[in-house]
């Protein structure tokens, strides 16, 4: 998966969330405690997120992927969570809309073409009903991590 940080204890499980914004600070806490981004990405993902929203109206369920400029990153790394509930997130390509996001991918980027295809592999993915259905059904975090591990290699090999 490039060089992107990512393993099993950067997945939230079925957890229920009241909103975006905790969504967001859970996953964030878990990258700066890492050390793969600094103390400020939250509010830094939280002001860029109400500007340019990023939710995805994918099925069967949406996804969203919130991220910061890259100043704030010093690793690149990426945390998800799956959510028992949907939280509201604007709509990527029409702010005004909201969409019920059921998967967040919070991602800590620099800038650069290894990254860009990270991206798109990532949302190549989404793209497949079938592969969304299963890391729902996904029985562990380590499962899951596995799934979006192997997903997101598999499509960086075809760009």
């Amino acid at each position: 998966m490039s060089d992107v940080a990512f393993d099993e204890t950067l997945v939230v499980m079925d957890k229920s969330f009241q909103t975006k914004e905790e969504v967001i600070e859970t996953l964030a806490a878990r990258l700066i405690e890492k050390g793969y981004v600094k103390p400020a990405f939250a509010g830094a993902v939280l002001e860029r997120e109400s500007k340019f929203p990023t939710g995805l109206p994918t099925k069967p369920v949406c996804v969203a992927i919130p991220h910061a400029d890259p100043e704030y990153c010093i690793k690149p790394c990426l945390a998800v969570a799956r959510l028992t509930k949907p939280v509201k997130f604007g709509l990527m390509t029409n702010p005004s809309v909201q969409v019920d996001v059921s998967m967040v991918f919070l991602l800590g980027l620099h800038k650069g073409s290894d990254h860009v295809t990270f991206l798109c592999a990532l949302t190549e993915m989404f793209q497949e009903e079938k592969y969304l259905k299963d890391l729902m059904e996904a029985d562990d975090a380590r499962k899951l991590a596995s799934m979006i591990e192997k997903g997101v290699s598999m499509r960086e090999g075809k760009t």
